[in-house]
């Protein structure tokens, strides 16, 4: 089955069905036997299972552990080869065998599903038995379901997205924005101030972007280009890249394919509305955080490209991960999620939001129009 993904709210995870383990690698139990075909199945079952499952969210690596793994693999090798030696030890394969002991009983999972985590579990008990060496199957299983959830979840794309806020670059952009009138106009009436050291502004924004939950937030809405780039890739190229890795050519297109996509979704108006968040931001904030929501305001009002901002291709690939969805609109958007080339979705998506918010409706009819045919 094609992978697919979802983003339900500020926290929400891409969900979809990974790569599944490879014959002829190892077995799963005893001494270096071929596992028999129920044991395949079961197997493969559970790594779709783990990408789908809350109860197995924790199974494997977090996606920016993986999503860095995958980024730092040699380029075009195989990606399971060249990181089961980075990843492998005793400690993991002992959470993952507790994990598993914990779940495989779970009541919501159906017979065939706590079949699969128990062979899972078995797998696991095996490895710890044969002193977690690089090569057992156990390291392909979590690496097959860690590295796929790093793409389905948008990890491995916000950082080819962004590299991260440059505190240099930060400076210069407050220094320019601070030259603004209206931009200083703007910030003195949300209770701002102009800072008088470009450089500690920027070193006071880059601790605010640490928490990412203090920052505006995107909906789904802002960032449909994204995520068709994303729906593509996980559809055609997911497997073939979690397969042979990231060869210079595949990253360097993938890159450009993510930097088109985010060119095309940062319009005016979601600078606009980045602002505007901002400023709300900065009016409810504790005295302490003023300076701090006052550099963020004026890194995104730098007279530059949006798509050159740094902070704003920030906020596009936190939206990838952790979209902000109010409670109504998440069943909506979740379908959007698993198909942005849906137009019922998307037709749906619109008439709920042209009710309440009519500048984000106008954004997706203008996307559904932009998809032709």
């Amino acid at each position: 089955m094609p992978p697919s993904g979802r983003g339900p709210g500020r926290g929400g995870r891409g969900r979809g069905r990974g790569p599944q383990p490879r014959r002829g690698r190892g077995a799963p139990a005893g001494g270096g036997q071929q596992p028999d075909e129920r044991v395949w199945e079961d197997l493969q079952r559970f790594a779709a299972l783990a990408l789908e499952a809350d109860a197995l969210e924790a199974f494997g690596l977090p996606p920016d552990e993986a999503a860095d793994l995958l980024l730092e693999a040699p380029a075009g090798a195989d990606p399971v080869d060249a990181l089961a030696p980075r990843i492998a030890s005793l400690e993991r394969a002992r959470a993952a065998a507790d994990l598993l002991a914990r779940t495989r009983d779970d009541p919501a999972l159906g017979p065939a599903e706590r079949r699969a985590a128990a062979a899972a579990l078995r797998l696991a008990q095996d490895c710890i038995d044969d002193g977690a060496l690089p090569d057992h199957p156990l390291w392909e299983v979590l690496l097959g379901v860690s590295l796929h959830r790093a793409l389905a979840t948008g990890a491995v794309f916000e950082r080819l997205l962004s590299s991260g806020l440059d505190l240099d670059w930060a400076a210069s952009a407050i220094a320019r924005a601070a030259a603004d009138p209206a931009a200083r106009e703007a910030l003195a009436a949300a209770g701002g101030r102009v800072p008088d050291d470009p450089a500690a502004a920027a070193e006071r924004l880059g601790d605010l972007v640490q928490e990412e939950e203090l920052l505006p937030a995107l909906g789904t809405d802002a960032i449909l280009h994204l995520l068709r780039a994303r729906h593509e890739v996980l559809l055609g190229e997911g497997e073939a890249l979690l397969a042979e890795g990231l060869t210079p050519a595949r990253r360097e297109a993938l890159a450009a394919r993510l930097d088109a996509a985010a060119r095309a979704d940062l319009t005016p108006e979601v600078v606009a509305e980045v602002r505007d968040a901002t400023l709300a931001l900065l009016r409810a904030a504790a005295p302490a955080d003023r300076d701090a929501y006052a550099a963020l305001f004026l890194t995104a009002a730098a007279p530059v490209p949006p798509h050159e901002n740094q902070l704003l291709r920030g906020l596009q690939g936190e939206a990838l991960r952790h979209p902000f969805l109010t409670g109504d609109e998440e069943d909506l958007a979740v379908a959007v999620w698993a198909d942005p080339l849906d137009r019922a979705a998307l037709e749906a998506y619109e008439r709920h939001l042209r009710a309440r918010t009519p500048a984000r409706a106008e954004r997706v009819r203008r996307y559904s129009d932009a998809l032709g045919g």
